[in-house]
């Protein structure tokens, strides 16, 4: 049967969930706000979702009427599923599950994360294969609506059989068990559920394995933090057009003619994206494709020491490193997209074919594998970055002044034996931004190391092949949490960069891109005078880097 797509009605504003088309942009959007919800949405269950998870439940109650058995209901859990659990125990099993499973530790995931992570659950759920009741459905999206959250600890998955200990925290709250976030406060979940007027709902059989036996936490991680790594690599494109700019390159490395010679798509949409942004001066002889014409515009402008035919790798393979990296991030994003629109717990209900699936759909190798390959794409960029802002700061290579340092009154006094002596001690501009940007690098090359292969048994060796993707999603996280700091950190550079250039031998004015930019930085760090601690207003510019749009949509 054909599902409803999700829909934002632009008149309702209305979000409809049916567990086949969530996005991840969508997810973001739901996932921030105060009320959980972006401001004026509001959240409904498809009449699909409800009918098929009617359908599976009643399959499920079926089954157990005609004595079947059935794992997770019928018999115990893991290494125990061979010991058999009288049918008018199996809510009881329910809520041992849960009990047990209480052993998470660390610090609790973000209000964001949660909410992501409820919202991943809602939607699998609703594609009707888990044998829920409606009614569980319901009352997880009367959560999201009134914003009451399970308090999640970070640690405690392996990823497989799903993020059974994170996710169990989720099913408690249900039952008005564990603690809860609401209104901005920590407490008992039993008093946040009676503050926003829900009842507590019991867990029957199947329903606590189908909510902690699935994939959300780690999918709901790894989702916020690519849409937040699309946003850097987008600006990182920004940044190294910026670098071209400000140290005389060559805009011709980008032509799209040229990149279609090798037809990556990433590659290509980054170099068009550059390219764009290098934008022709009125100078005909910078709009000409002519090499002569060219190549005398290059030495003309002041800013090269020295006449190069072509520029150095980290400007002139931008869009190649870069689009690699964009590449990488689709595919995860695919990746993403597929894990939110599916069934991912043991065991699943196919009324329409009348077949109980008992599989491993709650291994996260997919998240797992996606997680490792986007922070090496990560720390392939902040490897580029580093090295433009190790040019930019090098006077000898970027014709600027170094560590682009602003200028000084030139003018000396007389010591006491008449020769001339300093004025004022030297400004030493960005040397230090630069050293931390370096630093910045190199936090996120440490996490690139691959997680997923890292599998351990665990369980007495019934879980003895596991994803870990959890752990490598929450390595996303980290790495998407630095890349915003590099990429403010770069970006002053840039901004300081562009300012001198202005000011120099050619007053050349920047392209509206950089223009845009700088006014960007300038709205949070004024240009340097003089030195001047920055940790604070590059803790700000970071926290400003999701004003810019994702590449991902």
């Amino acid at each position: 049967m054909k599902q409803p797509r999700y829909t934002v009605d632009n008149v309702s504003s209305t979000v409809v969930i049916n567990g086949y088309d969530l996005s991840l942009p969508l997810l973001e959007q739901l996932s921030h706000g105060n009320t959980g919800l972006r401001p004026g949405l509001t959240a409904v269950l498809a009449e699909s979702a409800l009918i098929a998870a009617e359908e599976s439940r009643a399959m499920l109650e079926r089954l157990l009427a005609e004595g079947a058995e059935i794992y997770g209901v019928t018999s115990g859990f893991g290494e125990n599923c061979a010991t058999a659990v009288a049918p008018q125990a199996a809510v009881e099993l329910q809520r041992k599950l849960v009990a047990y499973h209480g052993v998470g530790c660390g610090a609790p995931l973000s209000v964001e994360e949660t909410r992501a992570v409820v919202l991943t659950r809602l939607n699998t759920l609703a594609r009707g294969y888990s044998g829920v009741r409606p009614l569980l459905l319901e009352h997880m999206l009367d959560l999201i609506q009134a914003d009451v959250l399970p308090v999640i600890p970070e640690i405690g998955s392996v990823g497989a059989s799903g993020d059974l200990t994170p996710l169990s925290y989720l099913a408690a709250l249900v039952s008005g068990d564990r603690e809860a976030c609401w209104q901005g406060r920590r407490m008992p979940a039993a008093d946040a559920l009676v503050g926003a007027g829900i009842e507590p709902l019991e867990l029957r059989e199947k329903e606590g394995l189908a909510i902690m036996n699935g994939t959300a936490v780690m999918t709901g991680i790894a989702a916020l933090a690519v849409q937040s790594l699309g946003r850097c690599f987008g600006l990182a494109e920004r940044l190294a057009a910026g670098a071209v700019e400000v140290s005389g390159g060559d805009r011709r490395a980008f032509d799209p003619d040229a990149h279609s010679l090798k037809p990556h798509p990433g590659q290509q949409s980054s170099a068009e994206r550059m390219y764009r942004y290098l934008s022709v001066s009125d100078d005909p002889a910078a709009r000409s494709n002519d090499p002569v014409a060219a190549a005398h515009q290059l030495t003309t402008t002041g800013l090269e020491p020295q006449h190069r035919v072509q520029d150095v790798y980290s400007l002139r393979c931008a869009p190649q490193l870069i689009g690699a990296a964009v590449d990488t991030l689709s595919e995860t994003v695919r990746v993403l997209t597929v894990e939110l629109n599916s069934s991912n717990d043991n065991p699943l209900f196919d009324p329409v074919n009348n077949k109980v699936y008992n599989t491993g759909h709650f291994q996260g190798s997919h998240v797992a594998l996606a997680s490792d390959a986007l922070r090496n794409a990560a720390a392939l960029v902040a490897d580029l970055l580093d090295k433009q802002c190790l040019l930019l700061l090098d006077g000898a290579r970027s014709g600027l002044p170094p560590n682009l340092a602003p200028p000084q009154d030139s003018s000396t006094e007389n010591d006491v034996s008449g020769h001339g002596a300093p004025a004022a001690a030297p400004n030493h501009g960005l040397k230090a931004l630069g050293i931390t940007v370096s630093a910045l690098a190199a936090e996120i090359d440490s996490l690139s190391a691959p997680i997923a292969s890292r599998s351990r048994p665990t369980e007495s060796m019934n879980q003895d092949v596991v994803s870990l993707g959890q752990l490598s999603a929450r390595r996303v996280r980290e790495v998407a949490r630095l890349f915003e700091l590099m990429c403010a950190a770069v970006s002053i550079v840039v901004a300081q960069a562009a300012a001198l250039r202005a000011v120099g031998t050619t007053g050349k004015e920047p392209s509206p891109a950089l223009e845009q930019l700088c006014l960007w930085v300038r709205a949070s760090v004024p240009a340097l005078q003089d030195d001047r601690a920055l940790d604070t207003e590059l803790q700000t510019l970071a926290g400003r880097v999701a004003e810019w749009p994702s590449i991902t949509g």
